[in-house]
C-alpha cells in the first residue's frame, strides 16, 4: 500500500519546483528576444523599419485576442490606473524602434551587449528620481558597467560608429519603465500590461505608416510577419510569468541567457562574429548589471 502525500508535502514540492520553472521560463523568454529582435532586423531590411515593428504589435495583440475569447477582451483593459499603463506602453515601442535601427548598422551581440546597461541606469535614475540611496560601491559598479560600453563601442576608432549609441538609448526607456513601475507601483495582471503594450503598438505604429514609404509587404513577407508578433507576445509573457514565481534577484544571473543567443542569431542569420574586445566589453558589462541588479 503506496503513501498518500500530505498536503504540505505538495506544497513542498511545489515550492521546491517553482524557482527552476522560473529560471527556465526566463532563460527562454530572452533566449526568444533575441531571436525575435533578428527576425525584425530581416523584415526591417526588407519592409522598413516602421512595418516591420508594426508588425510586431499587430500579431502580438492578435495572439493575445485569439487566446482570451472575445467574452474576455473587455476584462483585458480592466486596471488600476489606465493612464500608467499607457504612458509604459509607449517606453517599450520607443526602446523597440531605437533597437532595430541599430541592428541596421551595428551586429546583434553588440546591440544586446551595450543594452545591458539598463540595471546599471536604474540604479542612477533610482538616486535622481526616487531619492533612493546609493552607496559609493554601487557606483563604482555602475563607472565598471559603463567602462565596458566603452569597450564594446571604442570611440575616437574605426570601429565607432553613432548609431552604436541607439542601443543606449533603448537601454534608458527600459530603465525609465522600470523606474516608472516601481514609482506607481502598480499590480496590474501581466496579461493587462501585454495588452496594453500590444494595443499603443498597434495604434502608434499604424497612424505613422501614411508618413512613411511603406509598401504592402510581399506574400511571402507575412509568415515572418506573423512569427515575429508571435515571439514577441510569448517573451513578454515568459518573462514577466518568470517574475510572478521568483524574485527578480534571483532570476537575473539567467537574463545572460539573451547575450548568448544574440551571439548564436548574429552568426546564424548574418554571420556575425564579435571579437574579443566586445566579448570582453558585454562581460563586464554583464557582470556589473548582474551586481547592481542583486544589490
Amino acid at each position: 500500500m503506496t503513501a498518500t502525500p500530505s498536503r504540505d508535502e505538495n506544497l513542498s514540492r511545489q515550492d521546491k519546483t517553482r524557482p527552476v520553472g522560473a529560471m527556465l521560463l526566463m532563460m527562454g523568454g530572452v533566449s526568444i528576444f533575441a531571436l525575435n529582435d533578428a527576425l525584425t532586423r530581416i523584415l526591417a531590411d526588407a519592409v522598413g523599419v516602421p512595418l516591420a515593428v508594426w508588425s510586431r504589435y499587430v500579431f502580438c495583440l492578435v495572439a493575445i485576442l485569439a487566446v482570451t475569447g472575445p467574452s474576455r477582451w473587455l476584462d483585458l483593459f480592466h486596471t488600476a490606473r489606465p493612464g500608467v499603463q499607457v504612458l509604459r506602453a509607449l517606453l517599450p515601442l520607443t526602446g523597440s524602434v531605437l533597437f532595430i535601427i541599430a541592428l541596421g548598422h551595428i551586429g546583434l551581440a553588440e546591440a544586446t551587449a551595450i543594452f545591458f546597461t539598463a540595471p546599471l541606469l536604474v540604479t542612477a535614475l533610482s538616486r535622481l528620481v526616487l531619492n533612493e540611496e546609493v552607496s559609493p560601491r554601487r557606483w563604482l559598479v555602475v563607472a565598471a558597467g559603463f567602462l565596458g560600453v566603452l569597450i564594446v563601442v571604442r570611440p575616437n576608432s574605426e570601429v565607432f560608429q553613432p548609431m552604436s549609441l541607439l542601443p543606449l538609448g533603448t537601454a534608458l526607456v527600459f530603465a525609465c519603465y522600470q523606474i516608472l513601475t516601481r514609482l506607481t507601483h502598480s499590480g496590474a495582471r501581466p496579461i493587462s500590461s501585454l495588452t496594453y503594450l500590444a494595443v499603443m503598438g498597434v495604434v502608434v505604429m499604424t497612424a505613422s505608416l501614411p508618413f512613411t514609404e511603406a509598401a504592402l509587404p510581399e506574400l511571402s513577407l507575412w509568415p515572418l510577419m506573423v512569427l515575429a508578433g508571435l515571439l514577441y507576445g510569448l517573451s513578454h509573457f515568459m518573462v514577466t510569468k518568470a517574475l510572478t514565481k521568483a524574485e527578480a534577484s534571483s532570476l537575473s544571473p539567467f537574463i545572460n541567457a539573451q547575450m548568448i543567443s544574440a551571439v548564436f542569431c548574429g552568426y546564424l542569420f548574418f554571420n556575425q562574429i564579435p571579437d574579443m574586445l566586445t566579448l570582453i566589453g558585454g562581460a563586464i558589462i554583464i557582470m556589473a548589471g548582474l551586481a547592481s541588479a542583486r544589490r
